[in-house]
């Protein structure tokens, strides 16, 4: 389940207003492989000052509530799928994650993390699959043995010497970083990525992943931090009529249906 929680804890750290604008149309060209990573030097070198204002920003979320849309692109199937819906997140690891197909609403995901357990809906089951929530560190983030660290909490010199960063470009409104990875662990969860930054309060607009088998873009045109969210939001849920609760077949399974991948950049 490694993937779902990359795009889930990377959308956590968005915790700007939403904008109007949205950052450039143009397809942008595949990240390529970097060099290892040179001496951090946030007065030189400006992709370590935008990485430093980065992990600053992060460090300030507490609870975040968002109006998300996720497209996916299968190409092994030539298929495409828009999942519209709701997230809300409570620092370090609460979350309820409610989102559905465009025009198919009964085509829907639904996961609590009440801070011990996940709990992922399946409807075409009608199962309620338990997992064990990941893992916190010890001052209370997560653990940095995770790759989802990265995107939620990670030093930004403890990223630049587990991945692959470069300095795509940048604009009046925005700060493009990609992202490959160097160890196996994480090239497991995705091949390239690139994250769009406001410029202004470097924090997240938009997230592209690629794997093998296809491409997701997130968009996050509304967002609100440091809302009031009682832990009751992210209690056990109750099983519904003719559902029933079972364990996760596999507690490392990694999800089909939300794979994190990139996408060409597009208009939100």
């Amino acid at each position: 389940m490694r993937k779902t929680w990359i795009a889930l804890l990377a959308l956590a750290t968005a915790t700007a207003a939403g904008r109007a604008q949205a950052p450039a149309t143009a397809p942008p060209s595949a990240p390529a492989a970097a060099p290892a990573a040179a001496p951090f030097d946030p007065d030189r070198n400006p992709l370590d000052r935008y990485l430093l204002r980065w992990e600053e920003a992060m460090k300030k979320v507490d609870t975040l509530a968002l109006a998300c849309t996720r497209k996916e692109i299968d190409k092994v199937y030539g298929t495409e799928k828009l999942y519209q819906g709701t997230i809300h997140f409570l620092k370090p690891t609460y979350f309820f994650w409610d989102m559905r197909v465009k025009n198919k609403p009964q085509e829907f995901e639904r996961f609590i993390c009440s801070g011990q357990y996940i709990y992922q809906f399946v409807p075409s089951e009608r199962v309620i699959r338990v997992y064990p929530a990941p893992k916190v560190g010890l001052h209370g983030g997560i653990a940095e043995d995770s790759s989802i660290a990265f995107l939620f909490g990670m030093k930004a010199t403890a990223a630049k010497e587990r991945y692959s960063l470069s300095l795509f470009k940048e604009d009046k409104n925005y700060v493009y970083v990609d992202v490959i990875p160097k160890r196996d662990v994480d090239k497991a969860d995705f091949e390239k990525a690139r994250i769009v930054l406001y410029r202004d309060t470097f924090l997240p607009r938009q997230l592209w992943f690629e794997n093998n088998a296809g491409q997701v873009i997130w968009d996050i045109p509304t967002i609100q931090s440091g809302v009031a969210l009682p832990k009751s939001t992210f209690a056990a849920p109750q099983t519904p009529r003719d559902w029933k609760m079972v364990p996760g077949k596999d507690s490392a399974q990694r999800l089909t249906n939300t794979q994190p991948r990139i996408i060409r950049q597009q208009q939100p």
